[in-house]
């Protein structure tokens, strides 16, 4: 009982986002090679959890824009009982609440705002409360297009994972939006990494190399990580799979839901003297953008650079906004150094890392996506969605949601066919990439996961949406986005996929092959025999229903 209360009250601070007091349940002190931390016992005692590990230094002030600088080692014991700070983005629907409070209600006081800090790169470890060694290791990367989300996540805790699957599970921060991915002739410098602007490929490829240095120490084995992500974490996997910066860093992957970039093409060569023009004005050094524009040019471009990195995140966002030519970034290209030049024709030249990979989609992929298709907007929505219990009778009608021009007399007709056109054209996108890295790789498995058991308004709404199949994949469902899904009506059917998930996933973190004797079946790698076939995970509200399809 100790215990339990001991965890619950670190949990409770965790949650806040404070520094919670290690009580009696605190683990021993653990010494690696980066410095010696002290962790917690999870809720329910059964895994060990460390939080809130820096694994680089602060990309703050001369280091903004800039590859990330290791860690140096730290002599005094840390603390590690709190999730570090979300990197800074602009809140959403998919971002972190505000300072001090827990993820629920409460997120919509950031939508729209700058939230979260540049002292970010940190890590989380979560693994067995047990003696054991040299177990595998799961590294997670977080999606979020690349500008929002982060690894305190209530979906993400890995203390369920790292108990069902036996193994070490690392989720991270990593940065984001202009923060992560910028290239710009102002920022050029002699570092070709720098002049790159991929700074959030550069952070993970970093976390992966305080893996490789450190997860001994936690029981893991550094010659076997599998690195999972999903959606624009996917991206990001596929991505430094086809970068020569991280061989001999992971071993396996496990792609959701992400498809393999073509490589971007530059915006406006000026963008970071529009920006610092736009800044300019805001701080009264001149009163119009001619102004803005006379001045910046008698400056210089090392001034232009320095003025940049003296604003805050908050100032450089809250420009962005404010600027609708600042709106959309001018992407980071393949640089040839960082990433290939043409990411996607290395992969069908078969210059990519071939290891073992599971590649998994959602049925319903585009039905998260649906915002110009409701008539709520996000801040009312989520609110709709946190207000819902599903165990009791629905708060909200499909009507309540969805137009009556794509819902004529309340039939989901139109909106469901809608989001099969959109769900269709990405998932041959997703179909596409399977077959580049399966064309030199044999050993790929491919699921669709198509479970959508959640009641009446979120069943039509978003169905088997982008992102579902993460809550069975880390074995939590008491919060989240899609809380509102799980009932106890389907409890039974979804605790059964969800356990049989983590052993597939488990199996394949061991071996690269993820078929359990609970699968009931076989899953077969991606080509063999040219089936080319998925298994399709499903349940019903009592029990599994698998499939190949």
């Amino acid at each position: 009982m100790n215990r339990i209360l001991a965890a619950a009250a670190v949990l409770v601070g965790t949650l806040l986002g404070g520094v919670a007091t290690v009580g009696a349940d605190a683990l021993s002190p653990l010494q690696l090679p980066a410095g010696p931390v002290q962790g917690i016992h999870s809720a329910d005692g059964a895994a060990r959890v460390w939080l809130g590990l820096p694994y680089a230094a602060p990309p703050m002030g001369a280091l903004r824009w800039q590859p990330p600088r290791p860690m140096a080692p730290w002599q005094e014991l840390r603390r590690a009982d709190a999730f570090g700070s979300p990197c800074v983005q602009t809140g959403s629907m998919y971002g972190p609440p505000p300072p001090g409070k827990a993820w629920g209600i409460d997120n919509v006081e950031t939508f729209g705002k700058p939230v979260g800090s540049e002292d970010c790169l940190t890590l989380n470890v979560w693994r067995p409360d047990s003696e054991e060694h040299g177990l595998p290791v799961l590294v997670f990367v977080h999606g979020g297009a690349n500008v929002a989300g982060y690894s305190a996540d209530p979906t993400y805790d890995g203390a369920r994972l790292a108990v069902a699957a036996r193994a070490v599970v690392v989720t991270i921060n990593y940065r984001l939006g202009i923060f992560g991915w910028f290239a710009d002739p102002v920022l050029q410098g002699p570092d070709p990494l720098a002049n790159s602007g991929e700074f959030g490929i550069l952070d993970i490829i970093q976390s992966l190399r305080f893996v490789q240095a450190n997860i001994a120490a936690f029981g893991g084995d550094p010659g076997n990580v599998t690195l999972m992500g999903q959606s624009a974490g996917a991206i990001d996997i596929y991505a430094i799979i086809g970068s020569k910066l991280a061989g001999g860093l992971f071993h396996k992957a496990i792609v959701l839901s992400g498809l393999i970039g073509s490589g971007g093409k530059p915006g406006h060569h000026s963008y970071a003297t529009d920006l610092a023009a736009e800044l300019a004005q805001h701080d009264g050094l001149a009163a119009t953008p001619e102004a803005a524009a006379k001045l910046l040019a008698g400056k210089g471009t090392p001034w232009v650079k320095d003025y940049l990195l003296s604003r805050s995140s908050g100032e450089i966002l809250d420009a962005m906004h404010r600027n609708p030519a600042l709106a959309k970034m001018p992407s980071t290209p393949g640089d040839g150094v960082v990433l290939p030049l043409d990411l996607a024709a290395a992969y069908d030249q078969g210059q990519f890392q071939r290891i073992p990979m599971i590649i998994g989609t959602t049925r319903d992929e585009a039905k998260l996506f649906t915002g110009k298709l409701l008539k709520v907007g996000n801040e009312q929505r989520f609110r709709m969605m946190l207000q819902s219990n599903p165990d009791a009778a629905p708060k909200y009608r499909t009507a309540d949601l969805i137009s009556p021009y794509l819902l004529p007399s309340l039939s989901s007709a139109p909106y469901n066919f809608c989001n099969w056109l959109l769900s269709a054209v990405l998932g041959r996108g997703v179909n596409a990439s399977i077959g580049k890295v399966a064309k030199y790789e044999p050993r790929v498995y491919a699921y669709r996961f198509d479970w959508d058991r959640g009641p009446e308004p979120w069943h039509t709404v978003y169905g088997a949406a982008h992102a579902i199949d993460l809550p069975f994949i880390f074995g939590n469902f008491g919060s989240g986005f899609f809380a509102m899904d799980f009932s106890a009506r389907n409890r039974p059917g979804r605790e059964a996929l969800t356990g049989v998930m983590m052993q597939a996933i488990g199996a394949f973190l061991r071996s690269g092959d993820p078929n359990v004797p609970a699968l009931g079946l076989r899953w077969q790698p991606w080509g063999d025999g040219g089936t080319r076939q998925k298994l399709v995970l499903d349940a019903s509200e009592q029990g599994l229903n698998l499939s190949l399809h």
